[in-house]
């Protein structure tokens, strides 16, 4: 294992559209319609976007990517109304989004992974907590933060989309 942590360039995008491409079809198998709405998201522009901003992020294997997250600081609008509580009330949060691992290195605790380094990097930057949601039918993201001591908050609805826009909001305290 040669697994390297990064932000993402430009010359990684063929590969994470790849991976983008696995993840939306293994989502739809799973009979999620996370990522499978009629806007295309995620698409190249989101991640070009991600790539500008410095919030993409890439696990490489040698050469390959093999996983990437984006990794968000500061006031999500879709966070700040939530049907339960938050375990923070800090304004000083990163939010984890678009996270997908490759199909080959599926089962292998690679999601783990990048979770762990995006609490890495949350410590690193001073940063209060870890915020994600995932859709009602993503069980396996739903697991993944539960696996990682995310607790679950509530529910959240996207502010930027009117399709099946209800998400399970998930936070990580950095202690």
């Amino acid at each position: 294992m040669n697994y390297n942590f990064r932000k993402a360039i430009y010359s990684d995008l063929d590969q994470i559209l790849n991976i983008v491409k696995d993840a939306k079809a293994y989502l739809k198998e799973s009979g999620s319609n996370q990522w499978n709405g009629p806007n295309g998201y995620p698409n190249l522009s989101d991640f070009k976007l991600d790539i500008d901003n410095g919030n993409l992020y890439v696990l490489t294997d040698l050469d390959k990517v093999i996983g990437f997250e984006a990794l968000i600081i500061g006031n999500d609008k879709s966070y700040q109304k939530i049907d339960g509580k938050w375990l923070t009330n800090s304004t000083n949060y990163m939010s984890i989004h678009r996270i997908a691992i490759s199909k080959e290195y599926r089962g292998k605790n690679i999601s783990k992974y990048l979770i762990q380094n995006a609490i890495n990097l949350a410590k690193i930057l001073n940063i209060d907590a870890l915020r994600g949601d995932t859709h009602q039918l993503n069980v396996p993201m739903q697991k993944l933060f539960l696996s990682q001591n995310f607790k679950h908050c509530g529910t959240i609805e996207l502010v930027d989309t009117k399709f099946d826009n209800l998400r399970l909001a998930f936070e990580y305290k950095i202690e």
